[in-house]
């Protein structure tokens, strides 16, 4: 099994919603979990679990180094959230590597 890294990181941003016409401030905490296997449609990979928490949202992402994609997400907004209340879910269906 390989080592966890551990790391924690806090990114800082602004973001502009051109239909509402705001540019919100944002904030937020990310780290790295786990280094455990993640399981989707297109197979089983060895991915970092990277959980980053917001003011009202939390995500939470594996990553795939191998072939440096995500290859699972979960999106949670809270109800304090400017999209309002509500989940986004994504995971790789299929994938090839070209030689």
């Amino acid at each position: 099994m390989a080592p966890v890294c551990r790391e924690v990181w806090v990114s800082e941003f602004r973001i502009r919603d051109h239909v509402r016409e705001q540019t919100v401030a944002l904030k937020y905490d990310f780290r790295v979990e786990a280094f455990e296997e993640a399981v989707t449609r297109a197979g089983a990979f060895k991915a970092f679990r990277i959980r980053r928490d917001g003011p009202d949202d939390r995500y939470i992402v594996w990553f795939n180094p191998e072939f440096a994609i995500e290859v699972k997400r979960t999106w949670e907004r809270f109800s304090s959230h400017r999209l309002g209340a509500g989940t986004n879910e994504m995971e790789l269906m299929s994938h090839s590597i070209k030689k």
